[in-house]
């Protein structure tokens, strides 16, 4: 004898999973993938998460974070210094997703982060999260200029055979040479340098004022070197000079510079 049925409704619930396209894309290119490099300023990125939810009921106060992490783990640490930003659509209907995407700025500076989107709604306790792709900042390409290779004096019609110390005669010419090599990976340009007869082996504001001797210019190639040379004349009358190279270029701010070597005129007897 049938006295009756019993229903049994189906518990709703809703259940978010990551499902769908996600990653890291060039800003406003749309093309997402999981590695991409960042070379020019300001390092703006996207970032896209597609959540799908599985359940029955609907998915609501759904929240996306998006964090720059040292690797694959999201911890304590990416939590209070690697926060990127946070997508809120409110909702996500059952069997339905829901693509987050959020405009990001690589704020860490240089080097590579792997970026991790975190969710949470009313779904579950507490915060699921994915990998979602790895950024990685270069540092920008640079010049940088150093004195490397052959730097002296030489006698104008000594066969350029450049040294240290150099024997004249008062108001004799002469030529001064630095080579400047550039250890960066951009063509240094606008180089140019000058040359100075200094009491001492340090440049200072009395040598800039006084002791001018003349200047050359150029540009050094990456990975490259490039001679600096220009004949000078002794134009100090008597006494020891040193001679100093001083350089200026786009790869730095300020001077740089170089003792060469020291003039001696020859007519100039060096106390005991």
């Amino acid at each position: 004898v049938v006295i009756g049925k019993v229903e049994t409704k189906k518990q709703l619930k809703c259940e978010l999973k990551d499902h769908g396209e996600k990653g890291v894309a060039l800003p406003h290119t749309h093309d997402y993938k999981y590695d991409i490099h960042l070379d020019a300023h300001p390092y703006n990125f996207d970032t896209k998460l597609t959540l799908f939810n599985y359940g029955n009921k609907k998915a609501e106060h759904v929240k996306v974070k998006f964090y720059a992490s040292l690797d694959q783990n999201f911890g304590p640490h990416d939590l209070a210094h690697g926060f990127l930003g946070e997508v809120s659509p409110g909702y996500i209907q059952p069997s339905n997703s829901y693509e987050f995407k959020h405009g990001a700025v690589a704020n860490w500076g240089y080097g590579l982060r792997y970026i991790i989107a975190v969710w949470e709604s009313d779904c579950t306790h507490g915060q699921a999260w994915v990998v979602i792709g790895k950024v990685e900042v270069k540092k920008p390409c640079k010049c940088e200029l150093v004195a490397h290779g052959e730097k002296g004096l030489s006698k104008v019609h000594g066969g350029y055979n450049f040294q240290y110390s150099l024997d004249l005669k008062a108001h004799d010419p002469f030529t001064a040479k630095v080579t400047l090599s550039n250890h960066g990976c951009k063509k240094a340009e606008h180089v140019k340098v000058k040359f100075y007869a200094s009491l001492d082996k340090n440049f200072g504001p009395h040598d800039k004022a006084h002791g001018f001797l003349g200047e050359d210019y150029g540009f050094v190639h990456p990975h490259s070197s490039t001679e600096f040379k220009k004949v000078l004349s002794a134009n100090w009358g008597h006494g020891v000079r040193y001679v100093i190279a001083v350089w200026t270029s786009e790869c730095k701010h300020g001077e740089t510079w170089v003792v060469l070597g020291k003039a001696k005129p020859s007519n100039w007897v060096q106390s005991p």
